[in-house]
């Protein structure tokens, strides 16, 4: 796997991760949901960038 995708999904990784704490801060329901949505298609974007390169999960 290159260096840059690796790169790439660990900053999806780390993004979704912060968008998490953030909505674990967030006193709005509405809002907290999306965040979490948010963050799990971040989750799904390093999946993806990992299988271009055909890596494992």
């Amino acid at each position: 796997m290159s260096e840059n995708q690796n790169s790439n999904a660990d900053r999806y990784r780390e993004t979704a991760a912060e968008i998490r704490l953030a909505a674990e801060r967030t006193p709005s329901p509405k809002i907290r949901i999306e965040l979490f949505d948010l963050a799990d298609r971040y989750d799904c974007l390093a999946v993806h960038a990992k299988r271009r390169e055909g890596a494992p999960d």
